[in-house]
């Protein structure tokens, strides 16, 4: 699988940068027949979300409950001389030891993360099935960490904290099932005691992506219409595809190459490129 694409730079005013395509060129559009199983990844090609704009100050965050399942990622903490005690600057961490540690609410920061593996199933009925997982393991420690200067861990009154109490409260908060939220998969999460007197949170974002629909070929060029489309096994209307997904594909020599029309991504996932499957052994 090719190295995740280096794509940190806001496009310039100019229309300068790597495009919609994100340095992933079109792979070849020859139709055929895609009817089959197909998992076995022979190459991918992502690239890395446009990270949004930095605001200013404290009052231009917004306040982001519940954490949500996603490929694009949140804002990260910016690094300030003085961090405020409350909203973004502080990864909109509410942290209470009443009695016991918990975490109320808290949005992590993690880098895109990478497909790992995908299972496509088009029927002979013209119905199919796609399941695709995406991870951030493997990927340096300091592409997923997130910090909580000490203010930050004392500003809703928690008289003792600790970053081992923090984690646990953070795999807490995670794990819980509460009504319409769709939870985000954060796993191994540790934290440890940072210079500043803070804590600096390590842990890896894994996110499950399942589609089922209707299909159909239009020479090169594969037509899907999504009937449910889950993150993590919950329906996500904001990110579901709205309209009829078109994907280039070549299906020969026992492989099926997929490539995001039109510069786009793949199955409406923002930096998947292209995508190389062959059946399963």
């Amino acid at each position: 699988m090719k190295a995740l694409l280096a794509f940190w730079g806001v496009i310039a005013a100019s229309g300068c940068g790597e495009g919609a395509k994100g340095g992933c060129p079109a792979l070849a559009s020859c139709g055929g027949d895609p009817v089959g199983t197909w998992s076995v990844i022979d190459d991918s090609c992502q690239f890395q979300p446009v990270r949004p704009a930095q605001p200013v100050d404290v009052t231009a965050f917004g306040t982001i409950t519940p954490p949500t399942a996603m490929i694009v990622p949140p804002q990260p903490n910016p690094v300030v001389l003085q961090q405020t005690t409350s909203g973004d600057w502080c990864s909109n961490l509410v942290y209470t030891e009443n009695p016991d540690p918990e975490v109320l609410n808290v949005v992590l920061w993690h880098d895109a993360p990478l497909l790992t593996t995908a299972k496509l199933t088009f029927g002979p009925d013209f119905s199919y099935l796609t399941a695709l997982t995406f991870s951030t393991v493997g990927l340096p420690a300091q592409r997923n960490t997130t910090h909580f200067a000490p203010r930050c861990l004392l500003a809703n009154g928690a008289p003792s904290p600790t970053c081992a109490k923090l984690a646990t409260a953070l795999a807490s908060f995670y794990m819980s099932s509460k009504p319409g939220v769709i939870p985000a998969n954060f796993d191994q999460i540790d934290c440890g005691d940072a210079s500043d007197g803070g804590c600096d949170c390590t842990y890896v974002y894994t996110v499950a992506v399942s589609d089922s629909g209707m299909w159909k070929a239009d020479g090169g060029s594969l037509l899907q219409d999504s009937t449910l489309f889950l993150y993590n096994g919950t329906a996500v209307a904001a990110q579901s595809p709205a309209t009829t997904l078109e994907t280039s594909f070549c299906a020969r020599g026992g492989a099926l190459q997929l490539t995001g029309n039109r510069g786009g991504s793949l199955f409406g996932i923002l930096g998947l490129r292209t995508l190389v499957l062959a059946p399963p052994p």
